[in-house]
């Protein structure tokens, strides 16, 4: 997993603009989960949601939804289920609007791991 990271800081460096910096900051969280280093992956995850504003402008909407799922991802190791699900649903909606379906199966399946430990 350490050379995710550095993979995940690479794709940080070479990225053009807020949206593309929010969905490489997405990876960098997945790898700080996937370390259980949860403090890591909320930091990753809140400068992912600050590069990415919600503008309602559909061109944004992906780096929007990477950084809405890492924050989901680490809510749940943080085990806040609820918001973690309802983080993960805005998600789904944003990804619904560009019809990506694979993506938003990623979605829907962070949301039943949610409510499936919530109880």
């Amino acid at each position: 997993l350490d050379q995710a990271m550095q993979f995940a800081q690479a794709a940080i460096a070479k990225a053009g603009g807020g949206e593309e910096q929010a969905v490489a900051l997405h990876t960098v969280a997945a790898v700080h989960l996937a370390h259980e280093r949860t403090e890591e992956a909320s930091q990753a995850a809140e400068e992912a949601l600050r590069l990415a504003p919600a503008t309602g402008d559909p061109a944004t909407h992906r780096g929007r939804a990477a950084a809405l799922l890492s924050t989901a991802g680490a809510l749940c190791s943080r085990r806040d289920f609820e918001k973690a699900a309802a983080v993960a649903a805005e998600a789904q909606t944003l990804l619904a609007d560009l019809g990506d379906a694979r993506a938003e199966a990623s979605c829907f399946h962070l949301m039943a791991r949610a409510h499936v430990a919530r109880e």
